[in-house]
């Protein structure tokens, strides 16, 4: 239905404004009496309804502000039937631009203030009429339908209910607001719930010194961000660090002297230094016990050194179980005979069952492991009589060692003066295939080691070896007669 148009009309009694209205009032009146609702969209002109979650019943003056044909805005009575406009925005003179009215109640625009923003001449029914928000008297309102600001300024107000003034409404400054909040931070700081586990999210208060001391907030993922940033360049450091002064570990539990045996990342104090220190002194302070005769190693002899003086005879090893895992002891041979050292029973020094130090001086230092001996450090060596070469002859020279020779070192020594040697002079020579001219060949020798001979095989030559001539660096093929071969052998 089309709302009936009353501009000579007289407002039936009941309705918001009994004030007979034949040539409306003033222009420059230009605050209406408040309405009960104002629309939020176009709506029908008729009839009672439901406009921004109020009832509207008949008598109940509304704002209408948001119809399709905008002509048809203005301030309208409810009624039954098609509405009409109420007498105070009917007339030539009842609305200018400027002109205003406060909605009372409303789901979205309770305490809200509008304004007619159409300029030139405006005509009641003729003229499309707009209506824009200009203020509120309610603090719920303001807040949420005005845009916001992020960093407010002193000067900046906002508006409050003053609860000691019967809820008048006032404006309050950003500086007020700081000062009230600066008196009041300790006050709730000690009332506020602990919280140990922040997130990123949450917010802490702080004072802008960079911003004449205002007040802003913080997030915890802005504080963890400026932290690694902070820190970051520190930690870069510990991977190559320099201390000054004369820095040391905290007492207490967190700083104890570990155990000489650790062997971990652990930092170390100067008291473990110093153990460790005392421990490997104490592991190097071997002292010497003399055995002459057929001997078995006990767990007294632990760091010990077994010194066989003379004699050829063997030593035996206790079980490795009973002698317990790092036991360590040294066998050296001091003597001109041969002592064998026993494993005992089927267990092992580096695999075989017995070892031998066939040479004055050799020594081997053995550790146990609970089921067997390993081989730390030994010096086991074989030095062969002097042999006679023979050309294309072979030599089967058992060493002794019971292992295979790790090294092999032949030498010939002179028996009678030759190339400007002297009698006993010896030089070394490779056993290996040599040749003198392509019309000179077969000469040198071959050497193969296994864990019980050295074998020799001579060169075919008549010569066997050819060497360089002492004093002139010449030389030749040798004289056998005149040369003896010693081969000595290190396992």
């Amino acid at each position: 239905m089309v709302a009936t148009d009353r501009r000579d009309a007289t407002a039936p009694a009941g309705t918001s404004s009994t004030t007979e209205r034949r040539n409306g009032l003033d222009a420059r009146v230009a605050v209406k009496p408040p309405v009960r609702v104002a629309t939020t969209a176009n709506i029908t002109l008729d009839g009672e309804q439901t406009i921004d979650g109020i009832a509207v019943v008949s008598g109940d003056r509304v704002l209408v502000k948001d119809q399709t044909t905008g002509l048809e805005n203005g301030i309208y009575v409810c009624q039954a039937g098609a509405w009409y406009r109420d007498i105070d925005f009917n007339g030539t003179s009842d609305v200018v631009t400027g002109t205003m009215v406060k909605v009372n109640l409303g789901s979205t625009l309770a305490g809200t203030l509008w304004t007619v923003t159409t300029t030139g001449t405006l005509t009641i029914g003729t003229t499309s009429l707009a209506f824009a928000q200009t203020q509120t008297t309610d603090v719920g309102a303001v807040l949420a339908a005005t845009t916001a600001k992020t960093t407010p300024v002193d000067a900046d107000t906002m508006p409050l209910n003053d609860s000691a003034d019967s809820n008048l409404l006032k404006k309050i400054t950003w500086a007020n607001i700081k000062a009230a909040m600066f008196s009041s931070w300790g006050v709730l700081i000690a009332a506020g719930t602990g919280k140990t586990t922040p997130v990123d999210a949450d917010t802490i208060v702080l004072s802008d010194s960079a911003a004449a001391a205002a007040t802003k907030k913080l997030t915890w993922a802005n504080i963890k961000a400026t932290l690694k940033a902070y820190f970051d360049p520190i930690y870069a450091t510990l991977a190559s660090p320099t201390f000054t002064g004369t820095p040391s570990l905290p007492t207490g539990t967190t700083a104890v002297t570990q155990a000489a045996s650790d062997n971990s990342t652990k930092l170390a104090t100067t008291a473990y230094a110093d153990a460790a220190v005392a421990a490997t002194a104490t592991a190097l302070n071997m002292p010497v016990i003399a055995k002459t005769g057929a001997y078995t190693v006990v767990a007294g002899d632990a760091g010990k050194v077994i010194d066989c003086t003379t004699g050829t005879f063997t030593v035996t090893l206790t079980a490795a179980a009973t002698l317990g895992d790092g036991f360590t002891t040294m066998i050296k041979n001091s003597g001109t005979g041969v002592i064998t050292i026993d494993a005992n029973g089927s267990e092992t020094i580096d695999g075989q069952l017995t070892t031998a130090l066939a040479s004055q001086y050799d020594y081997v230092v053995l550790t146990c492991d609970g089921s067997n001996w390993i081989v730390v450090d030994q010096k086991r060596t074989f030095t062969s009589a002097e042999q006679t070469i023979t050309a294309a002859g072979a030599l089967t020279l058992p060493h002794g060692l019971v292992v295979k020779p790790t090294d092999v070192r032949a030498y010939l020594v002179c028996k009678t003066s030759e190339y400007n040697y002297s009698i006993g002079d010896e030089v070394e020579v490779n056993l290996t295939y040599q040749s003198y001219s392509t019309s000179v060949l077969n000469l040198g020798a071959s050497c193969v080691l296994d864990a019980t001979n050295i074998n020799i095989r001579y060169g075919s030559n008549a010569n066997v070896f050819i060497i360089t001539n002492k004093t002139t660096g010449g030389g030749g093929s040798i004289t056998l007669a005149n040369w003896k071969l010693v081969v000595r052998v290190e396992a």
